[in-house]
């Protein structure tokens, strides 16, 4: 459980901290739709509180902040 979380932490904490160019970049946008939201949902729907907390703020950070106008 705590890899999982230090996991989470780590992809929380890259996100947060990348620069715009990587927010907007077509390739990016696609690689976490075809593959983190699936994990993120997954993870969303943990009983274990803190592994349900970062999964929803890294969810909402990527609403937020990684769009791609096509």
């Amino acid at each position: 459980m705590r890899q999982k979380l230090l996991s989470l932490e780590l992809l929380y904490s890259m996100l947060k901290n990348s620069g715009p160019i990587f927010r907007r970049s077509k390739r990016f946008v696609t690689a976490v739709k075809q593959h983190l939201c699936t994990e993120l949902l997954k993870h969303g729907l943990s009983l274990v509180v803190p592994v349900f907390q970062i999964s929803l703020n890294i969810f909402q950070m990527l609403v937020v902040h990684f769009k791609v106008s096509y």
